[in-house]
């Protein structure tokens, strides 16, 4: 059993393991500590190495594989997933539909239409594939569909408090899904404020109808802004606000909710009792979360961003709470498992951040550091692959593509 936790924290917790700390001074190589603290967790604290060409991943050049050209326009593409013979198949919430495409590019065929019929769609979030089946999370509902397109099943998970619409479903692996139920709607009686609600994360085994519980989780932090002519207040995402990010695996679950750089491991104990419980800490030392010059004006771009981009029929900034500053930097804003179980990090960026590259850290299960990795800011990472990644991306005339990457290692460079 393992339990991780990633956390920023000061030099101290690990100054037995280095004579100097600062956050200019990183070792070459990472420093890693293991103890069990006192609730009996095991703890995993990581220093982790200076981008160095034997610390670094890189994508390749040009995409290995590009969907989405030649008329077959994508809309909103949430979620992909790779398929055995080369080909993706792809889900978008704001066209309800899904499409395959071959290991070419090419459309072979698309699934699905706005309603809740047979074949119809809601809001396709997730979409994964367990052996030749294709699972999709829409809202309430999952759907079982061949790899040629065909409906299997559709159904209504049951949840500990009765039916309740998942705000995201994620693919668990072995078929299983994970979903988060929306926040509750307190803070439409709330002041302009900041504001962070909790929800549910569930777990759903491929083959049962019932999903159990795993954590109440925090949400992402919000402010709150009064609309025009209205008692109640608008929600608005909080510029450095913390960001709750979970991934499930199996019967893994890793959950960091932004307080420090670090994630929580929860395991189902199938002995007993089919419930989930907190093992163990993987924590990430030394990572500067101090606010900068440079973080402040990131601050107020994004304010004011939010700002011009409201209705205006709505929001009115004279009435309107500016956003407080935030105590530190967020330490991250993004949780991906890729198919061999290293878990991908993105480290925070402030938005909009259309010039700004992407830094991920890759570690193990069990958070042993692999990898630093940037991305080029425009792609946006779906799907992580044992030696490749999809990504969505805007092309120069604005049109939707999949475009997949080889992920090139250190020693293959």
């Amino acid at each position: 059993m393992l339990t991780l936790r990633l956390s920023v924290v000061n030099c101290g917790a690990i100054a037995l393991l280095l004579s100097s700390c600062s956050s200019q001074s990183k070792p070459s190589e990472q420093i890693r500590h293991a103890r069990t603290d006192s609730a009996g967790l095991a703890v995993t604290e990581i220093w982790v190495p200076e981008e160095s060409r034997h610390s670094h991943w890189l994508p390749s050049p040009d995409p290995a594989y590009v969907a989405g050209v030649d008329n077959d326009t994508l809309y909103g593409v949430a979620a992909a997933v790779r398929l055995p013979d080369g080909g993706i198949v792809s889900v978008s919430p704001a066209a309800h539909e899904m499409r395959r495409f071959d290991q070419m590019g090419k459309l072979q065929w698309t699934v699905g239409r706005r309603g809740e019929g047979p074949g119809e769609f809601q809001l396709p979030g997730s979409i994964c594939l367990a052996g030749d089946t294709l699972i999709v999370g829409d809202y309430a509902r999952i759907h079982f569909f061949s790899t040629t397109g065909a409906l299997i099943r559709t159904f209504v998970p049951r949840f500990t408090e009765g039916v309740l619409p998942a705000g995201v479903w994620r693919c668990g692996g072995d078929g299983a899904m994970a979903a988060q139920t929306f926040a509750s709607v307190d803070w439409l009686q709330r002041a302009a404020a900041v504001w962070r609600d909790s929800a549910e994360l569930y777990w759903l085994p491929r083959g049962s109808d019932s999903a159990r519980i795993i954590q109440r989780i925090p949400v992402d932090e919000y402010y709150l802004a009064r609309l025009e002519g209205s008692s109640n207040p608008a929600r608005r995402r909080l510029p450095g606000g913390r960001v709750t990010i979970w991934s499930v695996r199996g019967e893994r679950a890793y959950i960091g909710v932004g307080d420090g750089f670090e994630l929580q491991l929860y395991e189902r104990n199938a002995v007993g009792v089919d419930a989930w419980r907190q093992v163990a800490i993987i924590r990430i030392v030394g990572r500067d979360q101090n606010l900068s010059p440079a973080s402040i004006a990131a601050f107020e771009r994004d304010l004011e961003r939010q700002r011009l981009s409201s209705d205006p029929d709505r929001i009115d900034p004279a009435v309107s709470t500016k956003a407080p500053y935030p105590a530190t930097i967020p330490p991250y804003d993004a949780l991906l498992i890729g198919n061999d179980g290293d878990l991908w990090i993105r480290e925070y960026r402030w938005q909009p951040a259309s010039d700004e590259e992407q830094s991920w850290l890759v570690l193990s299960s069990t958070g042993e550091f692999h990898a630093h990795v940037r991305i080029p800011a425009e792609l946006v990472v779906l799907d992580v692959g044992t030696n490749t990644f999809v990504t969505r991306v805007r092309d120069s005339l604005g049109l939707e593509q999949l475009r997949v990457y080889a992920i090139l290692r250190s020693d293959q460079r």
